[in-house]
C-alpha cells in the first residue's frame, strides 16, 4: 500500500509498499501519566506489526501519551525522529537512553522513500506538528498543537495539493488540565472542553487551513484510576463527532480509525474494538492518598518552584496538601494569589524530581485550587510546567531569549516545497 493508517490515540502509519513511519506510538502497558491514562481502543494486530517494522518514528513532544517509554523500548531499530526543540531535552534524553535520534530542523522537508516526505514545525509550547507529503497528498499532523505562527505558511502549502487532511485533537482544550477549583472548592468552567464540541471545533481547524478531509486524532484514551475516572465524562467518542461537524469549505470529516490509500484516493475505515480497562486502584501505582511528604521531599519541591521566575511573578505562594498535610512554600510575601497543589505523594515527587509537573496536571486525579487566579494560564502552564521543566528556562531573562529563538524561527524562514528534498541521515 502507499498512503496511511491510523491507530491507537496520536500513531499515524505510512507505508510506502512497507511500513515507513510511525508518529508517537502508545501500544498499551501500564498506561501514561502515572498510570491515570489509557488507551480506549485495541490496536489491531497487524497495526502493531507494521508499527513495529516501520524504520522511522517521529515523536510530536514529550507527554507520555505521545512519548511513552514502554513502547519506545519496542522500536529500538528505529530511527527516532524529533523536532529542533529550544533546550533539546526530548532528543537529549532519548540518546542518552542509545536510542537513534534525528533532530529536524524547523520547515525543511526531508525524504524518507521516493514516494514520502516529511517537515517539521516545532513551537514554543514545546508541541510539533508534521507535515507529510505522500505521493502527493498533504497530511497535517496537528496531533495536540494549536496555530503558534505558521497557521499561514501552512495555508498556503495546503492550496498546492488536490487532496490534503488534517489530523487534530478536538475540542482543544480536552487534554488540558480539568481539575482546578477556585478557593471554595467549585470546579472552574469546563464548557470549553465538553465532548459535543469536537465536530464543530474540527470543522473551524479544517476551515482555517483550507483542508479537504479531516480525521479526528490524538483524543483516544480512557481513564483507568479510580481518583481519576470522573474525567472520562470528558472522553470524545469518535462516532459522536460527526454530530456536530459541519464545515464551510466542504471539508470531509473521516473515521477516526481509518487507511487512506494515495493511489486510488481510497479511504476504508477501520474500526477496532474498544479496549477494556477496568479501573485500577492509586495503590498500583505506588500512590497512597494518606502519606505525607517527608522533610528533604518539601526541600525539594520548595526548590522546584523557587526557581520560577514566572511563578514568583505570578504568585505569592504555592501550597502542597499531602495526606492531609498543608506545606505553604512563599515566593512572595505579600501578593495574596496562590495556588494548592493537592496530590498523593509518591507521584508529586516523581514529577518535581523529573521535572515532568505537567504530567501530573494531566493525571486528573491531582487537584490545583486557585486563591485569586482566573486560571492555571500562565502561573503554572507553560511558565513552569513547559518553559521550565521541558526546555530548562527559569529566569526572566531565560525566558524572553527563549520566545524570541521561537519568533525568529517563524519570521525568518518560510515552508518551501522542493522538488528533490534531502535525504534524512540514516546515521541519525
Amino acid at each position: 500500500m502507499l498512503g496511511v493508517r491510523t491507530v491507537g490515540h496520536a500513531t499515524l502509519l505510512a507505508y510506502d509498499g512497507t511500513p515507513c513511519l510511525a508518529t508517537d506510538p502508545w501500544t498499551g502497558g501500564r498506561g501514561a501519566f502515572f498510570g491515570s491514562w489509557q488507551l480506549s481502543h485495541d490496536i489491531p494486530a497487524d497495526a502493531l506489526a507494521d508499527l513495529r517494522a516501520c524504520p522511522f518514528v517521529w515523536i510530536s513532544h514529550a507527554h507520555p501519551d505521545h512519548l511513552h517509554d514502554e513502547s519506545l523500548e519496542t522500536l529500538r531499530a528505529a530511527q527516532l525522529l524529533v523536532p529542533d526543540h529550544v533546550g533539546g531535552r526530548m532528543a537529549a534524553e532519548l540518546r542518552a537512553r542509545s536510542f537513534c535520534v534525528h533532530v529536524m530542523p524547523d520547515r525543511r522537508w526531508f525524504a524518507l522513500t521516493d514516494r514520502i516526505r516529511v517537515c517539521c514545525l516545532a513551537d514554543p509550547m514545546q508541541n510539533a506538528v508534521l507535515l507529510l507529503d505522500v505521493n502527493g497528498r498533504l497530511f497535517v499532523n496537528m496531533n495536540d498543537a494549536s496555530d503558534r505562527g505558521w497557521g499561514a505558511d501552512v495555508r498556503r502549502l495546503v492550496r498546492t495539493y488536490p487532496r490534503s487532511y488534517l489530523l487534530k485533537l478536538a475540542p482543544t482544550g480536552h487534554l488540558g488540565v480539568l481539575n482546578v477549583v477556585d478557593a471554595d472548592g467549585v470546579p472552574l468552567p469546563r464548557d470549553a472542553v465538553a465532548p459535543e464540541r469536537a465536530g464543530a471545533e474540527l470543522a473551524h481547524h479544517a476551515d482555517a487551513l483550507g483542508v479537504t478531509h479531516v480525521i479526528p486524532f490524538s483524543a483516544f484514551h480512557q481513564m483507568q484510576r479510580t481518583d481519576s475516572a470522573w474525567a472520562n465524562a470528558f472522553n470524545v467518542a469518535p462516532e459522536g463527532i460527526a454530530a456536530g461537524f459541519a464545515s464551510a469549505t466542504g471539508a470531509t470529516l473521516l473515521p477516526a480509525f481509518a487507511i487512506v490509500e494515495c493511489e486510488r484516493d481510497v479511504v476504508d475505515a477501520d474500526a477496532p474494538p474498544p479496549r477494556p480497562a477496568p479501573l485500577l486502584a492509586p495503590e498500583t501505582f505506588g500512590d497512597a492518598w494518606h502519606e505525607p511528604l517527608e522533610r528533604d521531599e518539601r526541600a525539594l519541591i520548595e526548590r522546584y518552584f523557587h526557581a520560577h521566575d514566572g511563578l514568583r511573578a505570578r504568585v505569592g505562594f504555592v501550597e502542597t496538601d499531602v495526606g492531609g498535610v498543608a506545606h505553604r512554600i512563599d515566593l512572595a510575601p505579600g501578593r495574596p494569589t496562590g495556588i494548592t497543589l493537592t496530590a498523593p505523594r509518591h507521584s508529586l515527587v516523581a514529577a518535581v524530581r523529573t521535572a515532568r509537573l505537567d504530567e501530573l496536571l494531566l493525571s486528573h486525579f491531582a487537584r490545583v485550587t486557585l486563591h485569586g487566579l482566573a486560571g492555571v494560564t500562565p502561573a503554572l502552564v507553560p511558565t513552569v510546567s513547559r518553559w521550565g521543566d521541558f526546555a530548562g528556562v527559569r529566569s526572566a531573562a531565560e525566558v524572553d531569549a527563549y520566545l524570541a529563538n521561537y519568533r525568529t524561527r517563524a519570521a525568518a524562514q518560510l515552508l518551501e516545497v522542493t522538488a528533490t528534498p534531502p535525504p534524512l541521515d540514516a546515521n541519525g
